[in-house]
């Protein structure tokens, strides 16, 4: 949540510097400072009016919340490019993805040639 009234209030009413208002609302100079300067762009001034809630006061000083990113614009992977990509990377590596395994194994025959028996 944040500290919008907080903020406008310790700095109207009690007169306090940035740095002295952070500390007593446990956020940031720059946030205070982010705070007051939206407050007064969006001609906020203290002391706030009755029918002005946390919600409009938000909205007064932020803007609107701007909409999630529609997932129904993202377009989807193109499979048959993705399907030759695979293709190729398998025909690189002439093992595909089963030579991890592969090396797995080659590695625990290492370590068992040098160091005796191993166990995963």
């Amino acid at each position: 949540m944040r500290k919008i009234k907080d903020v406008l209030r310790l700095r109207h009413e009690l007169g306090l510097g940035q740095r002295h208002i952070a500390r007593s609302c446990a956020i940031a100079q720059a946030t205070v400072a982010e705070y007051l300067k939206r407050a007064e762009a969006a001609g906020i001034a203290w002391p706030l009016p009755q029918d002005l809630d946390e919600a409009r006061l938000e909205r007064a000083v932020f803007g609107a919340p701007a909409a999630p990113p529609s997932k129904a614009n993202k377009p989807l992977p193109d499979m048959a490019a993705v399907q030759e990509q695979l293709q190729r990377y398998r025909d690189l590596t002439n093992e595909g993805f089963g030579g991890c395994a592969l090396r797995i194994e080659r590695i625990k025959l290492l370590i068992e040639s040098l160091f005796g028996h191993f166990r995963v």
